[in-house]
């Protein structure tokens, strides 16, 4: 039988036997039987299914009925009892919608006692005179490593910047540099993968990063001397020139202890609501107790609520500070692309060895010290100085050099813009 034909026979039996029985019969879910307890039971109902031929059998000393191999359900209620059940799933209801309600203001009432974060920030385009430069510097990082066509390794390319002190003090605050590291940053060049496969998909598949002939995609500033963590300063080459970022975008501050607090106000309207019910003189000590909870739950709210005011003051204030840091970081970078040879031999002066910064010179930078802002420079001699062992010189030449461009094979030296891989 399909379930209409089951719903029918079963109605069809029920009726003949008791006409003025409203029995409700559904087969959605299986065969259920519904009537109130005006009716007659559900032993009397079974037996007159097993006489109409539905197959019977004993679970657990209870008599099951099943048609077509499909167990039958009987729900015989009290119609009275049904109606004060619903009504009080109707008062429940109200009762939450009342709670959500409160806990809706005083959301919006928090909402609106926390501050919000409040800045502007350039947009990521580029004058035509910046475009130049880094077009120049792009040159000169493809120049400098030489990609040939038997490399299959991504090359390096990172001159070393030095960070003023108010950015030195931004990347220790913001955790891009730790109390032992150096205060310098490194602008890293983002090269084109040279493997035949890259390049191939990237020259007859996309559609976006094509540049036929450029290998050097972009650069990137890291603080430090490794490229960890994300980049205080980056631009891309486009096909319509270049385009910097990272950008900050606001974020309002989002409790962590927002379900504990809605959880507390939730138990505050409860313990109110009963503290109402004991409102006479009988049960005076119940609603005292319910009145000491009241209390308890208030000033466990109002220090939720001071906990995250003070943690959104401290969100706003990182966000202001990350966006001073982007900015000093770019500003950083755009001077040095104005005059990067300078920017690199003033790292030399401070790290205590001086060279050319040409395409094909050799310059050595102390491994260990290569120092941050000139007011610093005493400091981080001295910590050199104790961590190496060595007299602290300001002409004392270093163990470990780094080579920019191509210079003697024979020095033992750790490449920074050279054609070693990342």
């Amino acid at each position: 039988m399909t379930p209409a034909e089951t719903t029918r026979f079963l109605k069809t039996t029920l009726r003949k036997t008791w006409s003025n029985t409203g029995f409700s019969v559904s087969s959605r879910l299986g065969p259920r039987i519904e009537w109130d307890d005006r009716g007659p039971t559900v032993a009397e109902v079974k037996t007159t299914l097993v006489r109409a031929g539905c197959e019977s059998e004993d679970r657990y000393g209870e008599l099951c009925l099943r048609i077509d191999g499909r167990l039958i359900l009987f729900d015989r209620f009290n119609a009275a009892g049904r109606a004060i059940e619903a009504a009080r799933r109707e008062q429940w209801r109200q009762e939450q919608e009342r709670e959500n309600e409160l806990v809706r203001e005083a959301q919006r009432a928090k909402c609106a006692a926390i501050p919000r974060p409040v800045f502007q920030q350039s947009n990521g385009s580029i004058d035509a005179p910046v475009q130049d430069a880094f077009e120049a510097l792009r040159q000169r990082a493809e120049a400098d490593v030489k990609i040939g066509p038997e490399r299959d390794r991504r090359p390096s390319w990172a001159p070393p910047l030095l960070l003023g002190e108010e950015l030195s003090e931004l990347c220790l605050v913001l955790g891009h540099l730790t109390p032992n590291d150096k205060p310098i940053a490194r602008l890293w060049a983002q090269f084109a993968d040279p493997k035949k496969v890259g390049t191939y998909f990237r020259e007859r598949r996309s559609n976006e990063h094509k540049l036929s002939g450029v290998s050097c995609r972009g650069f990137s500033l890291h603080a430090g001397d490794e490229k960890l963590g994300s980049p205080l300063f980056e631009v891309q080459k486009h096909a319509g020139g270049w385009q910097f970022g990272p950008r900050l975008w606001p974020a309002t501050y989002r409790s962590l202890r927002e379900r504990e607090w809605e959880s507390l106000l939730r138990n505050r309207e409860q313990h109110r609501r009963l503290a109402a019910m004991y409102d006479d003189s009988v049960n005076t000590r119940h609603r005292d107790a319910e009145l000491q909870q009241i209390e308890k739950l208030t000033q466990r709210i109002e220090a939720l609520d001071a906990e995250d005011i003070k943690a959104a003051e401290l969100h706003n204030q990182r966000q202001q500070q990350r966006l001073r840091l982007y900015e000093l970081a770019r500003l950083r970078v755009l001077d040095f692309v104005g005059a990067p040879d300078a920017q690199m031999q003033l790292a030399g002066r401070l790290s205590g060895h001086v060279a050319a910064a040409s395409r094909r010179s050799l310059i050595r930078f102390h491994w260990s010290a290569v120092s941050g802002p000139i007011a610093m420079r005493t400091k981080w001699l001295a910590w050199s100085a104790a961590r190496t062992g060595c007299a602290a010189k300001a002409g004392t030449p270093p163990q470990k050099t780094l080579r920019v461009g191509v210079g003697d094979p024979s020095l033992s030296s750790k490449q920074c813009c050279s054609n070693e891989a990342n």
